[in-house]
């Protein structure tokens, strides 16, 4: 029993050993395998508007227009500009997955590869919100993020050395999004403090500092305008988005409920309390060993929580935007296992060893950083493997479905809206999949079109008009509805009109059919998970002509 124990400790040992010395070709076999994992997640998932609107506004974008398609999407360029070449040459809206899942792998392989991170953190990071399911299949540009940090991570060391490659890092971190200035001003910061503290002459200082400010200047220039053009439209920005939901009984949650429901994603149970709790000893344990690189956690939590607990409010906070905090950590750890620990107790430390037990558990956990780091990004993975289970087996967004329901319409065909809750049945993801040009979508209550430039501005004025509908439903009658189908009938060969169950534009009306509608044949009556729907309710489509 002693030998064979003893071979399969030799075994592993080999094999360890085999990993050390093959460690590109190793870091290449996990590339390849996240990848093969996420293919069957990819082909299932239905692409939803916050996705399909960069796609469709880089199909658009010209030097001349880019800032006034932008005007209600304040995000930094380039993920538009990288979607450029295959929107505007009639690649399919799946590439956007395509190389959203690209460019992880490639942030995942560098991260592997060369992050002088603990091995068992670094396969908790590979299931974490960080990296698998959020950012290479639900392609935004937070697919973004993870790479600038493998680039800042790589150029860190050397960063004074060779200043300009650690500029371009953060440059690329500039455009990838803002809820990520904090930890980029705050490593900005702490380049020029350090290089102007640093013993070179006053000409090396200089050149240094340029080679950190201007690309990442430039880049903050080209994000500028559009951030200040948009201000107007923002319909969060505005309070828009906030006087809609609360219109409807949406109540605002208070800062704390905030907070502990933006960490992780988790909601403010008894999960959302301890993992606070845990990002607090993070924290504390930071200042323990690097007080440089604590302020610089600091500084970028509470950059992420501001902007969400008081612009968002938590309103719109999804897991994608949680799966940032978890790249934070990544950051954090990785620039400290390359600084030198300080050499100094500082007070934080002697907080910490106030009693035998505290220095008995420093001395037990031996590096209480980065066991409360495995702690924070192992809290991630269940919810982020449940939520990819689930978008693998059902409808996203059911865009896909209401897509193929209009491609499948016979020429000449006006779809009717008649009520706000179907409304966002055709929004830019249905638009993006739609190959049918001889189909318009008219709403009854707006009395116009929709198209998808439309639905590329999710904005205070697309508010306002779901607002409007909200208020006239109650005071439009049949006679208006039926007008206008006499109106449509001499223009179009066929017409269908469709409505929530809940909810219809004649009278407000409560049930599932209305009586003038008996006359005409129900084509659709969907479930949740196909067709056109809404996700509220189910939408029954009628052909009236």
């Amino acid at each position: 029993m002693k030998k064979f124990f003893q071979g399969i400790s030799s075994f592993f040992r080999r094999v360890g050993n085999w990993c050390k010395s093959h460690k590109t070709l190793v870091t290449l076999l996990i590339t390849a395998l996240f990848v093969a994992i996420h293919i069957p997640l990819l082909l299932n998932h239905e692409i939803w508007s916050d996705e399909a609107v960069p796609w469709e506004i880089s199909k658009r974008i010209t030097p001349e227009n880019i800032y006034e398609l932008n005007d209600a999407e304040p995000h930094p360029l380039l993920w538009e500009l990288i979607l450029v070449p295959f929107s505007q040459n009639n690649f399919p809206v799946i590439t956007l997955n395509i190389i959203s899942l690209a460019i992880v792998s490639l942030a995942l392989f560098l991260f592997l590869r060369f992050a002088p991170l603990n091995p068992f953190l670094k396969l908790l990071f590979l299931f974490s919100n960080a990296f698998f399911y959020y950012n290479p299949v639900i392609a935004r540009d937070y697919c973004l993020v993870p790479l600038a940090i493998a680039f800042i991570g790589m150029t860190y060391k050397n960063r004074h050395e060779k200043p300009l490659k650690y500029g371009l890092a953060l440059a690329f971190l500039s455009q990838t999004h803002f809820l990520m200035y904090g930890l980029l001003g705050i490593l900005t910061l702490g380049f020029m403090v350090e290089e102007i503290k640093s013993k070179n002459n006053a000409g090396e200082t200089v050149l240094n500092l340029l080679k950190i400010v201007l690309p990442l200047g430039l880049s903050i220039l080209t994000v500028l305008p559009m951030v200040f053009g948009s201000l107007e439209n923002q319909a969060i920005l505005t309070g828009k988005v906030f006087e809609s939901a609360e219109s409807v009984g949406y109540e605002r949650p208070g800062l704390i409920p905030t907070i502990l429901t933006t960490v992780f994603g988790l909601d403010n149970s008894i999960l959302g309390i301890t993992a606070l709790a845990v990002l607090i000893l993070f924290v504390l344990h930071l200042f323990a060993e690097n007080i440089k690189i604590a302020i610089y956690a600091i500084i970028s939590f509470g950059f992420w929580f501001g902007v969400l607990s008081t612009l968002y409010q938590s309103y719109y906070c999804f897991e994608q935007k949680c799966s940032l905090i978890v790249i934070i950590i990544l950051a954090i750890t990785w620039l400290l296992a390359l600084e030198p620990k300080d050499k100094k107790e500082n007070i934080i430390l002697r907080i910490l060893n106030f009693s035998e037990i505290s220095k008995f558990l420093r001395l037990y956990m031996k590096n209480p950083v980065m066991v409360f780091a495995i702690i924070l990004v192992a809290s991630t993975i269940p919810r982020t493997l449940v939520n990819a289970t689930y978008d693998l087996s059902h409808s996203f967004s059911n865009s896909k479905a209401n897509a193929e329901f209009i491609n499948s319409l016979p020429k000449n065909t006006v779809l009717i809206e008649g009520d706000i809750a179907a409304h966002n049945q055709f929004d830019s993801a249905v638009f993006s999949q739609i190959t049918n040009s001889e189909v318009d979508i008219y709403n009854v209550l707006l009395d116009k079109y929709l198209d998808v430039n439309y639905w590329l501005k999710y904005d205070k004025r697309y508010v306002e008009d779901v607002n409007y509908m909200k208020e006239i439903i109650p005071k439009v009658e049949i006679d208006d509805v039926l007008k206008k189908f006499t109106e449509l009938s001499e223009k179009y060969e066929h017409i269908y009109f469709f409505f929530s169950s809940n909810r219809t534009a004649c009278n407000n009306y409560e049930g599932s059919t209305p009586s003038w509608l008996e006359g005409y044949d129900k084509i659709i009556e969907l479930d949740t998970d196909s067709g056109v729907k809404n996700s509220h309710s189910p939408t029954y489509v009628f052909k009236v002509k």
